[in-house]
């Protein structure tokens, strides 16, 4: 969101005002989209609000900072010049945080983190309630896109880290820590007697993850692999919307195992044994390790990467 204020406000007053960083956050999305509509998706603002905010830096600076090439807006000299000095700002900001923040052995600020809703439920939501118990001074701020999605806003430093099952391209921009690999399971409303096998399979209704997300690719692929291919009758975007059509009879659901365990103990639901392999999920962390948030690095080095030591 951005902080609006009336009048023109001089360069000068540049970091003790909440409008003017938010026009540096968005001008730097625009150079790294090249592209005001996609910087404006990115930001979930209009595009007009972008104009402005880019407009209102140039008039202040007195200098064109996008020239349009192309079809995409690309960095004047100046720009060039600005961008590589804002990027030094945000670096010294966060070492800055963190100093005062250790100084008094305190946590505080916003976690922004991009995970699947399967995973986020069951593998990050019970750490953030933890953390938050100890460090209540922290905002969280939890979003469920595609990897692609995910990737670009991390790349943008609207996100602090990621945590997806989709193989993410180690590049000297982006750290990739793997977790841990979780199984996955079909589960029934009634405890089926029959396994499901290569021969049976077109006999039953299946719930599988929308075709867009990452375990489903995964899960087309390897059982591709073995001569399967399944095609379900309901596809969900959450753990929660797939365990309401088993409940209703809809069919049989691929999820998570850790996602459904108490259900599968408390006999609400039912495991379905197959004859064929069923995909394990190797989950990753991502982030970018000069503009991950203190409090944010502080999380993932309690929860992650301590463990993959």
């Amino acid at each position: 969101m951005i902080c609006t204020q009336p009048g023109k406000i001089s360069l000068p007053l540049l970091f003790n005002n909440c409008w003017m960083l938010n026009l540096y956050k968005i001008f730097l999305a625009v150079a790294d989209y090249k592209s005001f509509s996609k910087a404006a998706n990115n930001l979930y603002i209009t595009q007009p609000a972008v104009s402005y905010a880019i407009k209102t830096l140039e008039e202040n600076l007195n200098t064109k900072l996008f020239i349009r090439k192309y079809n995409q807006s690309i960095l004047t000299k100046e720009g060039e010049i600005l961008i590589s000095h804002i990027k030094k700002a945000y670096n010294n900001i966060l070492i800055g945080e963190k100093l005062i923040q250790d100084s008094h052995n305190l946590i505080f600020g916003d976690i922004n983190i991009g995970v699947p809703t399967h995973i986020g439920t069951t593998l990050v939501m019970p750490k953030i309630c933890e953390f938050h118990k100890l460090h209540s001074n922290i905002k969280f701020h939890i979003l469920s896109k595609s990897t692609n999605s995910m990737i670009n806003l991390l790349e943008n430093n609207s996100l602090d880290f990621i945590i997806d099952s989709f193989p993410i391209e180690n590049t000297s921009k982006i750290t990739i820590v793997n977790l841990n690999r979780c199984k996955t399971c079909f589960v029934s409303k009634n405890n089926l007697k029959e396994s499901i096998s290569k021969e049976n399979y077109m006999d039953f209704d299946f719930i599988l993850p929308n075709k867009s997300t990452s375990n489903r690719l995964m899960f087309d692929e390897l059982l591709s692999k073995q001569e399967i291919k399944i095609l379900p009758s309901v596809e969900s975007y959450s753990t929660e919307m797939a365990v309401q059509f088993v409940k209703e009879d809809f069919g049989i659901a691929w999820l998570l195992r850790d996602s459904i365990q108490y259900q599968l103990d408390n006999k609400i639901l039912y495991d379905v044994p197959t004859t064929f392999e069923l995909p394990e999920i190797q989950l990753q962390l991502a982030y970018i390790d000069n503009f991950i948030s203190f409090p944010a690095r502080k999380f993932i080095e309690k929860y992650f990467i301590k463990n993959q030591s």
